[in-house]
Order: C-alpha cells, then sequence, then structure tokens
C-alpha cells in the first residue's frame, strides 16, 4: 500500500510521472521509482519529507539539487529535473540498479573516522565510493577521504572544484584541503590555479583568501 508521502507526492506531481514504489534508500530524503511518462522511462523521485524540510535539512538538500544540476562527469548519475511539491523539494534522476543507498550512508556513518589508506583503498575498490553517482554518498566518502589524506580520491575532489563554480558548495572543500597542511594545501593552491579562472570573480577572490589567507 503508498505511504502517505508516496500519495500526496503523486498526486502533486500530477500525470507527468507515476510512482511505482520506494526504494529502501536514500539518506536524509525518501527515494522513490518512477516512470516519467512522457519519455517512457524509469527515473527516480528524491524528496525531502515534511518531517525534515525544515532549517538545516531543507538548505542542505537545496544544496544537493544545486550541485547535482551543475556536475558533468561521466561518473555522475546526472539530475533530470527539479522542483517544489507541497513545501517538499523534489528531484530526478536515472533509475540505477544497485545496493540501496541508506544501507551505503549506513556504512559511511558507521566507519571511524581514522582509516589507513589500505583500508580506504578496500572501501574504495569494493564500493566505488570515488566515483559514486550519489551526491550524498560522494560528499560523505570525500568528507572521509581528504580527513585521512587519501590521494586516490583526489580526482574526485578536482572533478567538483573544476565543474562547480558556485562558492557556497565549494568554499568547504578548499577549507577542508586547507585544514590539512602539508598534503593539503598543495593540493588546493594548485586546484585554485586551474580553476579559478571559470569562477566568477567573487566566488575566485573568496577562494583566493582560504588559499592564501595572507595575500
Amino acid at each position: 500500500m503508498p505511504s502517505n508521502l508516496q500519495s500526496r507526492l503523486q498526486q502533486s506531481l500530477g500525470g507527468a510521472y507515476t510512482l511505482e514504489r520506494e526504494l529502501t534508500g536514500g539518506g536524509m530524503s525518501r527515494v522513490f521509482v518512477a516512470e516519467e511518462r512522457a519519455l517512457g522511462r524509469t527515473v527516480v523521485v528524491k524528496v525531502l519529507p515534511p518531517d525534515l524540510a525544515a532549517g538545516v535539512n531543507r538548505d542542505r538538500f537545496r544544496r544537493e539539487i544545486q550541485l547535482a544540476a551543475r556536475l558533468q562527469h561521466p561518473h555522475i548519475v546526472p539530475l533530470l529535473s527539479a522542483g517544489e511539491a507541497n513545501g517538499s523539494l523534489w528531484y530526478t534522476m536515472p533509475f540505477i540498479e544497485g545496493e540501496s543507498l541508506r544501507e551505503r550512508m549506513r556504512l559511511l556513518d558507521k566507519l571511524p573516522k581514522e582509516l589507513s589508506h589500505d583500508q580506504l583503498a578496500w572501501l574504495d575498490g569494493h564500493l566505488g565510493l570515488s566515483t559514486s553517482g550519489n551526491n550524498e554518498i560522494l560528499f560523505a566518502w570525500l568528507e572521509l577521504a581528504l580527513a585521512n589524506r587519501y590521494d586516490p580520491a583526489v580526482p574526485s575532489i578536482e572533478g567538483l572544484v573544476t565543474s562547480v563554480g558556485r562558492g557556497l558548495l565549494i568554499y568547504p572543500v578548499y577549507k577542508d584541503l586547507m585544514a590539512e597542511g602539508d598534503w593539503g594545501k598543495p593540493i588546493a593552491a594548485r586546484l585554485y590555479e586551474k580553476a579559478k579562472g571559470s569562477y566568477h570573480p567573487v566566488v575566485a577572490a573568496g577562494i583566493g583568501r582560504i588559499v592564501n589567507p595572507r595575500n
């Protein structure tokens, strides 16, 4: 039987999508498999439920939508559409069969904050975390990888900061890199030099103050 949220979401979306079932994962959001009727394709509809649609959760979910809309990378599942239904934010992405998002996020949340490179390599190799098509998983993984100075994750970090120009989304990445001292600072400087020409001048100046605090 459809949940109350599924019924309300279906009513709000009208005939554009037919919600088929709810998946068992999605981090802070709820995830439904649906048919996009106009194109006859299967998609995922990800929605922030009303009980979480306030304060930091809403802001975080909106940033996730904005970032997903700007990312263009062969290993990142693209955002297809987005909107708001009765106060709940939602967006759609292609449906990909596989392990539930909630199970993957639960695993990342339970991991120790300090891991060896061998442990990180095993996780990355077996779970494909550096190339995850889910933004929540990718962000959680990169945060862990940065904190442990995991070099193989740097290309994914580079992909983010060179393809996303919105300061709100990339300032934290540069700050985390700078916090890693002699490992992270050179990476931050290199990525800034590579990407600053594509940033808005205000964003470039803001990142410049992070990377070169004495200037």
